[in-house]
């Protein structure tokens, strides 16, 4: 990622989000660095990125030169997140530290997928640009587990706090995780009752407006 990139999402992602972790009243969290573009903290994301990014791209894309899809650019900040550690806990232990450290690398990776979408939709002059807008997100899926009644984003940040823990967390399986968020997000979107009565009144004014254009045959009479 070029460096004008990574300052982009630093400062249009990464920090505002950092901001509201460290406005909560009760003083629970604090950097290990400064949040400026010249922290060591700053500049150790991005060489995790940079190297995570290089070996995804050696050792498992076909053609190395080709241009990293945002899925992995998503799974590969995330991973850049939790290994820096950017925030860390006062008095807490190393199990809350994981916690809040991959909750945040989810949220951020997930913004930067819905920036990505929102890129696109913009370009496609579509209705998905409004929705996106609306929503800042990706639509999560709604899922049942014998076991939890937690919601979808709770469950994933617990397993992936658990994959960090046993030394086996993917960036191809993240990358997987984001591609599949997107696939949900559009499928979402194109159910979305608010949209189809969107859609209908679009089709409905653009047939009254041709009705209205079109010239009305007169009949003579002999």
């Amino acid at each position: 990622m070029k460096e004008v990139k990574f300052d982009e999402i630093w400062n249009n992602v990464i920090k505002p989000i950092l901001g509201y972790k460290l406005s909560d009243e009760s003083h629970l969290f604090y950097l290990m660095d400064a949040s400026n573009n010249k922290s060591d903290m700053r500049r150790n994301m991005e060489s995790w990125y940079n190297s995570s990014k290089d070996k995804i791209k050696a050792e498992f894309m076909r053609q190395s030169s080709k241009k990293f899809d945002r899925h992995k650019v998503c799974a590969c900040i995330f991973k850049a997140i939790v290994e820096v550690k950017i925030l860390k806990i006062k008095k807490g232990s190393a199990e809350k530290e994981r916690l809040i450290n991959t909750e945040m690398a989810f949220l951020v990776a997930c913004v930067v997928l819905s920036s990505f979408m929102l890129h696109d939709a913009k370009k496609a002059s579509s209705d998905l640009e409004d929705f996106l807008n609306n929503r800042k997100l990706p639509c999560f899926p709604e899922i049942k587990n014998n076991d939890s009644h937690d919601s979808y984003v709770v469950q994933t940040i617990k397993a992936l706090c658990y994959d960090q823990k046993q030394g086996h967390l993917s960036i191809l399986a993240l990358a997987n995780i984001f591609c599949l968020l997107e696939m949900h997000t559009k499928a979402f979107y194109s159910r979305d009752l608010a949209h189809i009565h969107q859609q209908v009144r679009k089709i409905t004014a653009h047939h009254e407006q041709i009705f209205k254009s079109t010239p009305k045959s007169s009949s003579q009479t002999h």
